[in-house]
């Protein structure tokens, strides 16, 4: 039964009193973001996460019941179809940090317009704390009512983006092959080799991390290059027409 469900994956969530839980939602590039922060720190940290696409109401209580009680770092990822669903699973989850990638129509069919989106995905923000973080896309049209509904639970918002007042800032590419990234007053410079069309916001969002967890962010560089595109996103394939 599901109530049940949901009790066995508060307490599996409530027993660490140390994790740090990190929550993802947003119109696309959940999944890949989810892997990429897995992948990046997993070294640096006990760390687990959803598997696959499980981020609806079962899949995400399901992937949190099954969690192991020696975990240091939880990273899930929150889907939504119809509304009420993002507040539900935040419930569930208790975030320390919370993370919207964007603001798109991907399930327009159910919301009558991007601002019910925005407002359903900003749910993610319901449960933070005072100690909490909430990290939002900078570029966005929504960015000032996101940062209003994160703003009521917590101080500690960060923006990512291309805009100048972006705390995690993406700067113009010097460049081929190489990104510039400043991350509150400190920048990087890092080679990418597999470039696609969020290759850039999700390396913001996890040098962002770094600095939130404490983590040195020349200590996972080599873990950032290495990064690639899941299996059927983000490649270029070649077809030979004869």
């Amino acid at each position: 039964n599901h109530k049940a469900l949901i009790k066995l994956a508060e307490y599996s969530r409530n027993r660490i009193k140390k994790l740090i839980t990190i929550c993802i939602t947003g119109s696309s590039g959940k999944t890949t973001l989810k892997e990429w922060i897995f992948k990046v720190f997993k070294q640096k940290k006990i760390s687990y996460c959803t598997s696959g696409n499980y981020n609806n109401e079962i899949g995400m209580p399901l992937t949190l019941a099954n969690m192991p009680k020696n975990t240091e770092l939880c990273i899930l990822e929150l889907g939504m179809n119809c509304p009420g669903e993002i507040i539900k699973l935040s419930k569930i989850a208790n975030p320390n940090i919370s993370i919207i990638t964007n603001i798109g129509s991907a399930h327009s069919g159910n919301f009558k317009k991007l601002e019910g989106i925005a407002d359903e995905k900003s749910d993610i923000f319901s449960f933070l704390d005072r100690n909490s973080f909430a990290i939002i896309p900078g570029d966005s049209k929504f960015y000032e009512y996101l940062y209003k509904k994160a703003y009521n639970n917590t101080k500690r918002i960060f923006s990512f983006g291309v805009k100048d007042n972006c705390e995690f800032k993406i700067e113009r590419t010097i460049k081929k092959k190489i990104s510039k990234f400043k991350i509150m007053n400190r920048v990087y410079q890092i080679e990418n080799k597999s470039y696609f069309f969020s290759w850039e916001q999700n390396i913001i969002i996890i040098l962002g991390l770094a600095k939130i967890l404490k983590i040195s962010v020349e200590s996972i560089l080599p873990n950032i290059q290495n990064l690639k595109p899941l299996g059927g996103r983000g490649q270029v394939k070649k077809i030979c027409l004869e």
